[in-house]
């Protein structure tokens, strides 16, 4: 069994516009710093395009997600105690190769990306 995880980083324009493109450089820095510790001693992690990541996890079976999520957000409050200005957050969906109806890597990926836009359209609100 797998899992993938899509993210969209939140406010990179913003810090770029008023922090500058060396600080939003520094922010995608910090945030790709944050997936790995969460991530990378269950599978994937890699960017994907601008602000925008994908984790890939192998062996879900005995995988607690709700622990991982809990332990990304405490990384995430700890980078913003460092940088008050950056207020970082992330949208992001998760899809599991057992749920019905996925049957590629390809189509985990889409199922999590569109629960990634519901995120982000529960987190404006």
């Amino acid at each position: 069994t797998y899992a993938v995880g899509v993210f969209d980083l939140n406010a990179l324009k913003r810090v770029n516009d008023t922090l500058g493109h060396n600080e939003g450089d520094r922010y995608i820095k910090e945030f790709s710093q944050v997936l790995k510790k969460t991530f990378q001693d269950y599978g994937f992690v890699g960017r994907t395009g601008g602000d925008e990541f994908m984790v890939l996890i192998k062996n879900t079976k005995n995988l607690n997600m709700e622990e991982l999520i809990s332990n990304m957000d405490e990384l995430l409050e700890k980078v913003n105690e460092k940088n008050p200005n950056w207020h970082m957050s992330a949208a992001y969906g998760f899809c599991f190769s057992d749920e019905p109806g996925v049957e590629s890597v390809r189509g985990a990926s889409k199922i999590a990306d569109r629960r990634m836009y519901q995120k982000k359209i529960e987190m404006s609100k």
